[in-house]
């Protein structure tokens, strides 16, 4: 089998339409080879690549690529916000209730000291 620059730029071509099949080789369920192989021998038109086939409206292969970043574009901001607002309001009623059912504690006054005067001859003895 020929291994030409054309023929190689084909298959990354054929690939890009297909992202599902970087997925089997990324999971140790194919290889390289053996795809290329294929898609030599059968074609790009060959009904077996259909499975392979990026879905129309799906997630675009950039924001596969792009892992995290591609799932934070899709996060909804104003809603993570107002969520967060309500999450605090409940925090706050909370710490509040406890609050009113903890009993109520007198503040802690310092220990009293003894005074002991150096001069004993005021005082009675014991």
């Amino acid at each position: 089998m020929p291994l030409s620059q054309q023929s190689v730029e084909s298959f990354k071509k054929f690939v890009k339409k297909h992202p599902s099949l970087i997925k089997e080789v990324r999971n140790g369920r194919r290889n390289w080879k053996e795809l290329y192989e294929e898609w030599y021998i059968l074609g790009e038109q060959d009904e077996v690549w259909d499975v392979y086939k990026e879905k129309e409206g799906g997630n675009s292969s950039s924001d596969e690529r792009l892992g995290f970043f591609g799932k934070l574009r899709q996060v909804d901001f104003d809603q993570v916000q107002k969520n967060i607002s309500d999450m605090k309001g409940l925090v706050g009623n909370i710490q509040e209730l406890i609050r009113d059912f903890k009993p109520k504690q007198k503040p802690p006054t310092a220990p009293r000291m003894m005074y002991q005067s150096p001069f004993t001859y005021n005082r009675p003895r014991r």
